[in-house]
Formats: structure tokens, sequence, C-alpha cells
């Protein structure tokens, strides 16, 4: 049977954010071990605050494209949520993908701070 794939309609399109990473912070790239590579992110104070809206309320996931890594969070969220990512010191590409690919979710940069600004105090840090 041959199927023909093309058009929009078979080639979804994913929302992404590139976001530079900060010179000066420690890599966590090389680190082996969960609990020491987490230490590391969890001191990097740069924070990427984002914002995933949809027409409809889309539940979705969250992730990162970095180098020759990606990878998801196992937890689902729903749209028109704000949230904030911590940035370390390589580039990024933070990235939704719905849960149902038939559904869209967009991915938009507020700003880039830091996790003390008094402007997010009950940030959802991802």
């Amino acid at each position: 049977m041959e199927k023909k794939l093309v058009g929009d309609e078979n080639w979804p399109n994913i929302s992404f954010v590139s976001v530079k990473g900060v010179p000066g912070q420690e890599s966590a790239s090389e680190i082996k071990e969960s609990s020491e590579r987490e230490k590391v992110i969890q001191a990097w104070n740069n924070i990427a605050v984002m914002k995933a809206t949809s027409e409809k309320p889309t539940k979705f996931f969250i992730g990162f494209l970095k180098g020759n890594n990606s990878q998801y969070l196992k937890h689902e969220f729903t749209t028109d949520l704000e949230f904030g990512m911590r940035v370390g010191p390589e580039d990024v590409n933070f990235i939704v993908l719905p849960v149902s690919f038939e559904d869209k979710v967009n991915l938009e940069l507020t700003e880039l701070t830091t996790e003390a600004d008094p402007k997010y105090p009950d940030l959802l840090l991802v």
C-alpha cells in the first residue's frame, strides 16, 4: 500500500525556544552520576522564563535539545502555563511536545532572568 506522506497534516510542528548558554558556569554535560549532575544544574542561577499556550487547554511535555542529547520530563502539564528552566553554559533549545500530535502548543520566551527575580515569586521552576 502506497501512502503519501506530504502535506502539513502529516508534519506537525513542535514549538521550541533557543537560548544562548551563560559563560562561566560549570557544565553538567560530562558528569555521569545523576545526583552529581543534578547538583551542578541546581547551582545554575540563570532562568529562561517561558509560556506555553494553545487555542484550548492542551496537555504537553517539556523537554530540551542540547548538542546531540534530547530529553523530556515524564510529567504532563497543561497550557496557559508560565514556567522557568535553568540555563547553563551551553546553548539549548527548550521544546514542548503535545501529548497528542493532533494538538498544537506554542512556546514563547518571556525573558531571561535569575532565580531571585522578584517579578516571579511563584514561578514553576522545572
